[in-house]
């Protein structure tokens, strides 16, 4: 039965003695620490950036005004005026004017 106890004694972490042996190496973990933070910000100063963004606007397609153009016709014949078809350049300066 003593033989249990001290194998569950022995088998115990002690804490207290796990923070002093690590604070007694603590200038070799400050060490480490900062030669890996200067080691990384080098890296991060030295690497040049490689991210670019570009944004195109283009006219819109004829199967884009197609869909326009059923709408002015639905539009017309409730209406009943004429129709005015929209062509591509018209389209596209209306947009840029709104934008």
């Amino acid at each position: 039965m003593a033989r249990k106890e001290a194998e569950q004694i022995d088998d115990e972490i002690d804490l207290f003695e796990l923070i002093e042996s690590l604070w007694k190496e603590n200038v070799l973990i400050v060490a480490i620490t900062a030669v890996i933070t200067f080691i990384g910000i080098g890296y991060a100063l030295l690497t040049p950036s490689t991210y670019e963004a570009r944004v195109e606007i283009l006219p819109p397609s004829i199967s884009d005004i197609t869909e326009l153009n059923k709408f002015d016709i639905l539009k017309s014949a409730q209406t009943q005026t004429q129709t005015q078809t929209q062509t591509q350049t018209q389209i596209f300066t209306e947009f840029l004017t709104i934008l």
